[in-house]
């Protein structure tokens, strides 16, 4: 009996521990899930003030999410940012040796050009003091491998190492990361895949090499990475660069369209995806993302006013004025900028060149060549003209004096221009700022072929020529005056109107839409008669005026090409067309009709064939069948 009832009790026990078992377990799946809820929640309410980055690191807990913003910050090149960011993290955890690392490369742009003497030493400063950090409270190796490569690129200080002998350096030590970090087992650190390719590319693009193997493999990995990681900016930003040439830009367009939205509130994400637009003459969304750019900068920097420019307010200004430009926007351009405008002295270079540029561009574009030949770039606070600036204003000056057909004073200021370049090429500036060699070179090339068209037109149109093909090599996102367009020009003025379409055309390939090389192709096109092409040109000039929101553009280039189209299209006289086409073009004509009424009379034939024979077997069995019923 007693067994019995054991017997009995025993599965009333086991069901009730297996469901207090089951109990217990399902209160740990409660508080797994409800643990999960709040870290997603938490996750969630994060705020990326410069973009999503989530850096690891061994820093303080509270602090990592601020290091973090400063290394996006420092990704979308927002350097000053970056430094306070970094500063912030290193008041509340003075031993977080990656805080030093970051506020190292906020000293460095890597694209702008080297470092000056005292932010050298300062970064050799910096490294040390993070060194000293990481040995007091030791991090992880990765950590160890990016003070590593920061100490490789501020070596020395100051001592005469190169500026892309630095970068060679700092890089081989990002590829270690690279290779460790993100495509070791671990494959965690998105940041040094990021890094790994932003100073990979930049050799090549401080010296002017576009399209090179870096470029590409740059582009590769940033592509690849992009797929899982969508909305981080460094890997957008640099996607842009690695895509900023004329062949690769339709390769760039995606990131630029999402760079804006993964860091919103940062100007220079504002500004990037017109590089890639203007590459691809697409001038409304150029100037819609650096207006909001400059919008950004000034709610961001209160300093920064159309009357006092910062370095961001100016570098989209410029992009933003050449869009401008190519829409025929001048007039609304020059009240952009009061007449009394200042810079500050510490950014002369940066903020001088781009607003250099923009307000060289405004007479050059429009053909005003009196005020370019006294072109003189003297804003306040610009007390000390740097050597680059001084060449930028002979340049425009030279353009100017040719276009007056002043050659006496051209020749004067032609032999002064070539001891500037000569002086300018063994300076420090050069070697600080290696970027703008290829410019130089350039403009001495072009200065020198305006100053032989007095003496021999064709001397003239050979050396426009060899500067036309240097400056294809490596086309500018935002020239003062292509020049293509200045050989087109010359070969019309010798009457050679079919090498001036060529040159257009060849313009247009570095330059698209560029609205006075698209004016001058349509007009030397239909000079010749060649109608169709000609057309198809002022069509195009119809759609870029599509992108425009001006009531009216000066030049009229744009009611010029309605009014074309408009006659092409409904012309009174239809036949006149005929009569008024070249040899080529009626000689596609009657080709092209010969070919439609040549495969009408096939199909026709082949058609006819098929019925008959189809014919042919239907009377067969309607035979067959008639005979079966014994129907006559």
């Amino acid at each position: 009996s007693s067994s019995s009832s054991s017997f009995s009790s025993s599965p009333s026990s086991s069901s009730s521990s297996t469901c207090l078992f089951g109990s217990s377990m399902m209160i740990k799946a409660l508080i797994v899930i409800f643990a999960l809820a709040l870290l997603c929640s938490a996750s969630e309410a994060r705020e990326y003030p410069y973009g999503r980055v989530d850096f690891n690191s061994s820093c303080l807990v509270p602090v990592k999410d601020t290091l973090s913003d400063g290394i996006a910050a420092l990704h979308s090149f927002w350097f000053s940012r970056a430094s306070t960011t970094f500063d912030k993290v290193i008041e509340s955890d003075p031993d977080c040796a990656m805080a030093y690392w970051g506020k190292a490369m906020s000293l460095w742009k890597p694209l702008w050009g080297l470092p000056s003497d005292e932010q050298l030493d300062k970064g050799v400063e910096l490294i040390q003091t993070g060194m000293a950090k990481f040995h007091d409270r030791p991090g992880s190796e990765r950590e160890f491998a990016y003070l590593s490569a920061g100490s490789r690129l501020f070596q020395h200080g100051h001592m005469n190492i190169t500026f892309v002998d630095r970068l060679h350096s700092f890089n081989l030590g990002m590829l270690h990361i690279y290779i460790n970090h993100y495509q070791g087992e671990d494959g965690e650190d998105i940041d040094a895949a990021a890094f790994y390719c932003l100073w990979k590319l930049a050799p090549g693009l401080i010296s002017g090499e576009t399209d090179t193997i870096d470029q590409l493999e740059a582009g590769a990995i940033l592509e690849s990475v992009r797929i899982t990681n969508p909305v981080h900016p460094g890997i957008l930003h640099y996607l842009i660069h690695a895509r900023d040439t004329h062949a690769l830009a339709p390769q760039g367009l995606l990131a630029a369209d999402h760079y804006a939205e993964a860091a919103p509130a940062v100007p220079h994400a504002l500004h990037m995806p017109s590089h890639i637009y203007n590459r691809l003459g697409m001038w409304k969304d150029s100037s819609r993302m650096n207006r909001r750019a400059m919008e950004a900068e000034i709610a961001v920097n209160p300093a920064s006013t159309a009357s006092h420019i910062t370095e961001e307010y100016a570098h989209a200004l410029n992009y933003l004025g050449y869009a401008e430009m190519q829409l025929g926007n001048y007039v609304q351009l020059r009240n952009l900028v009061p007449a009394d405008f200042s810079i500050s002295e510490e950014l002369r270079f940066s903020v001088a060149n781009d607003m250099m540029q923009f307000l060289a561009r405004l007479e050059v574009e429009a053909e005003n060549w009196e005020a370019a030949s006294t072109f003189i770039f003297k804003p306040a606070g610009y007390t000390k003209a740097f050597a680059w600036g001084i060449i930028q204003e002979q340049y425009v000056q030279a353009l100017g004096l040719y276009h007056l057909q002043d050659f006496e004073g051209l020749k004067t200021h032609a032999s002064e221009f070539a001891k500037l370049v000569s002086a300018w090429n063994v300076s420090e500036e050069s070697a600080q700022f290696p970027q703008r060699r290829f410019q130089v070179q350039l403009f001495s090339q072009v200065v020198s072929a305006l100053n032989t068209a007095s003496m021999s037109t064709a001397d003239a149109i050979t050396k426009l020529e060899a500067a036309s093909e240097f400056e294809a090599t490596a086309p500018f996102n935002t020239p003062i005056l292509p020049t293509g367009y200045l050989l087109a020009k010359l070969y019309s003025k010798q009457g050679d109107a079919e090498a001036a379409i060529e040159a257009y055309q060849s313009t247009l390939d570095s330059y698209p839409r560029h609205l006075r090389s698209l004016f001058g192709l349509a007009v030397a096109l239909e000079g010749e008669k060649r109608t169709y092409e000609a057309q198809t040109t002022w069509r195009e000039l119809v759609e870029v005026s599509l992108q425009t929101t001006a009531e009216a553009t000066d030049p009229d280039f744009f009611e010029v090409a309605k009014v074309k189209v408009l006659y092409g299209d409904l012309c009174v006289k239809p036949s006149t067309h005929l009569f008024t086409l070249d040899t080529s073009s009626w000689l596609s004509l009657v080709l092209g009709g010969s070919v439609v009424l040549g495969s009408f009379l096939l199909g026709a034939g082949i058609f006819l064939l098929i019925g008959c024979c189809c014919r042919k077997k239907k009377d067969t069995e309607y035979s067959e069948l008639t005979l079966d019923y014994g129907i006559n």
